[in-house]
């Protein structure tokens, strides 16, 4: 039985090589995938290929920090670390 109310959750799978059917069922209809299974293989493929882009980067080119992980903060001059 097709849900003729809610024709626009339809979506096709975002994986290139599934081409599966699903509603979304997510209150803002932001699903991608059918599936874990789909969204993990998609994942993980993306991960694997910015670790590779890692390893192959010129050596004399730093590496960029992580967008949500901030460096620590340097003490400012005239205080120590330790209070009493």
């Amino acid at each position: 039985m097709m849900m003729v109310d809610h024709a626009d959750r339809l979506k096709i799978c975002a994986a290139t090589d599934c081409a599966n059917v699903f509603v979304d069922e997510s209150c803002n209809r932001s699903r991608r995938w059918c599936s874990a299974r789909c969204s993990g293989r998609i994942n993980v493929a993306a991960f694997r290929t910015r670790q590779k882009a890692e390893l192959t980067a010129p050596a004399g080119r730093p590496s960029q920090p992580h967008p949500g992980k901030a460096e620590p903060a340097a003490p400012r001059p005239g205080r120590t670390t330790a209070r009493p």
